[in-house]
């Protein structure tokens, strides 16, 4: 068996091997998108507008008037400061400083002063990314040794 084959085959095994670790180590990221996609899905249809504010200036009372934690704040952003999660209308009714700006203006001033990213949640960019990232090395690994093989075969 030559040389080359015996390079292949590793190749192979070594390529098996890596894209098994890399999809094990980016599932939960890709993961977490989908389950930010259907949280946000599912918000759309059934639930209110949530507003992140600081909880050293939170009004209003803890249970009743705003939440502590969103479920799935505390896993999506690992850098989530300590913020309470008001509904829109109890927001506006607290806080009516802000009752001359418009709910997307508000959101979006809300979430960029918290630290919370507001973006639109999209799974299959993140599975494409991490397909790229498990893929993509060990083709190109196998282009430069093609390459190799050739520039050093016996004529």
């Amino acid at each position: 068996m030559s040389v080359g084959r015996k390079l292949f085959r590793l190749w192979i095994f070594a390529t098996a091997g890596y894209i098994l670790l890399a999809s094990g180590l980016m599932l939960g990221w890709v993961r977490g998108e989908f389950v930010r996609a259907a949280f946000e899905e599912y918000g759309d249809a059934h639930a209110e507008t949530l507003v992140p504010v600081a909880c050293s200036s939170a009004r209003g009372q803890a249970g009743v008037d705003y939440t502590k934690q969103q479920t799935w704040d505390k896993y999506l952003y690992a850098t989530q400061s300590d913020n309470c999660w008001y509904p829109l209308s109890k927001f506006r009714h607290l806080f009516s400083e802000y009752n001359d700006l418009s709910d997307d203006a508000l959101i979006e001033k809300l979430y960029q002063d918290s630290g919370t990213p507001l973006s639109e949640a999209r799974p299959w960019m993140k599975s494409a990314q991490a397909a790229g990232i498990a893929l993509v090395p060990p083709l190109v690994l196998l282009l430069m040794g093609s390459t190799l093989a050739w520039a050093f075969r016996r004529g």
